[in-house]
């Protein structure tokens, strides 16, 4: 409930704020860029290490299945902040595979949103340095996404594992613990130095700051409802900017 009560207070301030401001806001520009040529972008680390991952989880489902026997009959599946199991099961399918199925689904969604990003998001520059920039800024975002979907593979292969490795060896590893925290002020401080769409990169030169050059498609006020909620039906992009912040949604 406070979770609830300071989420809808912060609503509030904003969408206040937000009424205030909008009289004030820029004429949107009524000039648009779209690239002609039949530019492809690839997924950064190409396929081989989109379906690394899903190796990862697949040798150890291979490892687990001539090993059935030997998997305790009782496995643990919660452990409390003292490192204690608090909740138990009966060895069965779901028990000693659920983590594969549920980093599958995970990886599964996470590897969409990368092919979303590099083939299904509208570029609000078509060429020039904020082009580049912006491209450059969609690779990092796409590989970062990659380091994650790694994490979580590895993290939930040694889950399945735990049960037969020797005791000494059942507690996670501190890479594996340190690791979520690490890659999250590693994403905060790379996404803050390219800045949304990769703004921050590097000065443009006089002649790409110049007014008579195109600004890009951005989306007008009223695709926003509420001013959160992107909303536009001609718009043929599965994934676009996000609006505050950095990054895509």
């Amino acid at each position: 409930m406070a979770l609830l009560l300071l989420n809808g207070a912060c609503f509030d301030v904003y969408y206040r704020t937000r009424r205030l401001v909008l009289p004030h806001a820029l004429t949107q520009t009524t000039v648009r860029e779209a690239r002609i040529d039949a530019t492809r972008h690839s997924l950064p680390g190409g396929w081989i290490g989109a379906v690394g991952p899903f190796i990862l989880l697949a040798a150890c489902a291979g490892y687990l299945e001539p090993h059935w026997q030997q998997i305790p009959p009782r496995l643990a599946l919660h452990w409390g902040i003292n490192g204690r199991a608090n909740l138990w099961a009966a060895r069965s399918f779901a028990t000693v595979f659920s983590p594969q199925l549920i980093a599958a689904i995970t990886l599964l969604s996470t590897t969409l949103l990368r092919y979303g990003i590099a083939h299904w998001l509208r570029p609000i520059y078509s060429d020039g340095l904020k082009g580049r920039q912006e491209f450059r800024f969609r690779n990092a975002t796409s590989l970062m996404l990659l380091a994650i979907e790694f994490w979580i593979a590895a993290l939930c292969a040694f889950l399945a594992i735990r049960p037969l490795l020797p005791a000494a060896l059942q507690h996670p590893p501190a890479l594996l613990i340190l690791l979520p925290g690490v890659l999250a002020i590693t994403v905060t401080a790379v996404m803050m130095w390219f800045g949304q769409g990769g703004s921050r990169t590097s000065a443009a030169p006089r002649e790409e700051t110049d007014s008579a050059r195109p600004v890009g498609d951005r989306t007008e006020d009223h695709f926003w409802k509420l001013g959160v909620f992107y909303f536009n039906p001609k718009d043929p992009s599965v994934i676009v900017e996000k609006r505050f912040g950095i990054g895509y949604t």
